[in-house]
């Protein structure tokens, strides 16, 4: 139904800010990808038009204006996902299979790099509730004890920057694994084992 090396895709073919001469260069490449005759729709999804933590890049509406104005073919629509989903489904889900499975997103195949911090991860994520509460109950019944406020805030500070997506986030799967030894893959793994270390929930002892 579509298939994208990346996102940010509009620029990747036509440019930034996105240009006529580039789009007429290159979308006949992108189209190559699409000429099977398995494919049966008759729209693709070029994935994303803007890249996220960055400013946002003006006149993409204008240019598809005066793309649509000038030319027949393709025709360029902007659209949100559930767009795109909506109309193949509507026209095209008769034709195409439909396969069932839970394979979990993109971005969670670094995990599999290296489980084991994970796993720390994923304990603390399920005792953090149970701390914060213990805390809560000690102040609760005994106004004078305080409960440690600032390790409770650096244990969720912690598990949120673990389950940040860039995990061994380059090269794709197989990279991953190869790349496991570099410099910047092993600066980011000992990173993780330290957050994964310190958002362990804290004992409160008596």
């Amino acid at each position: 139904m579509s298939y994208s090396r990346q996102y940010f895709q509009l620029s990747f073919v036509c440019g930034v800010p996105a240009q006529e001469a580039a789009c007429r260069r290159s979308l006949p490449t992108f189209f190559q990808q699409y000429e099977a005759p398995s494919y049966k729709p008759d729209a693709v999804l070029m994935y994303g038009s803007q890249v996220e933590n960055t400013d946002l890049i003006p006149g993409e509406p204008e240019f598809v204006q005066k793309w649509n104005s000038k030319y027949a073919y393709p025709k360029m629509i902007l659209a949100t996902f559930p767009d795109y989903m909506r109309y193949i489904d509507q026209h095209y889900g008769a034709e195409l299979p439909t396969v069932v499975a839970d394979g979990g997103p993109y971005w969670e195949d670094g995990y599999g790099t290296d489980a084991h911090y994970p796993a720390i991860d994923r304990s603390s994520q399920q005792r953090g509730p149970s701390a914060e509460k213990l805390a809560t109950i000690a102040t609760f019944l005994q106004p004078n004890v305080s409960g440690p406020a600032n390790q409770i805030h650096r244990m969720w500070d912690d598990l949120v920057l673990y389950a940040e997506h860039t995990f061994t986030s380059w090269a794709g799967t197989h990279g991953r694994i190869a790349r496991k030894r570099s410099a910047s893959l092993q600066s980011r793994t000992s990173s993780r084992s330290m957050v994964a270390s310190v958002s362990t929930p804290f004992s409160i002892n008596r």
